[in-house]
């Protein structure tokens, strides 16, 4: 009467599962992994040196800036709008005197978008 299968109730004692754990568990390895969990650590094989992929880069030849001279702006050319600008609006009245960038500010940015619902309005009418 006794079977190869677990006992009636599907008992079993811990000493049959180590040793049923053991017995799948012996690959030879020391790790005690099985073959299919190795095979996923196994190495690889080495890539091909990349040798014949190197290739010399060309230099970039050295070039002036004549050819830029005739962009840049001479003595007859009218000079910039050179007005006195409109005072900045900053919520901190220091960072009107520390602040050089040229980006409009939440306020400033929020007064812009005001007049342009203003004048969308009043052109929808």
């Amino acid at each position: 009467m006794g079977g190869g299968g677990p006992p009636r109730g599907g008992f079993v004692h811990k000493s049959q599962a180590v040793k049923a754990l053991k017995e799948t568990m012996q690959s030879g390895h020391r790790t005690g992994l099985p073959g299919l969990l190795l095979e996923y650590f196994k190495p690889r094989e080495q890539l091909p040196q990349g040798t014949e992929l190197r290739k010399k880069k060309k230099p970039v030849p050295f070039s002036g800036v004549a050819q830029y001279v005739p962009l840049f702006a001479g003595p007859q050319d009218p000079e910039e709008d050179t007005s006195e600008p409109k005072p900045r609006l900053f919520r901190n009245p220091e960072l009107n005197l520390q602040c050089r960038l040229n980006t409009e500010t939440k306020q400033e940015k929020q007064i812009r978008l005001s007049e342009w619902q203003r004048e969308e309005v009043g052109s929808a009418l």
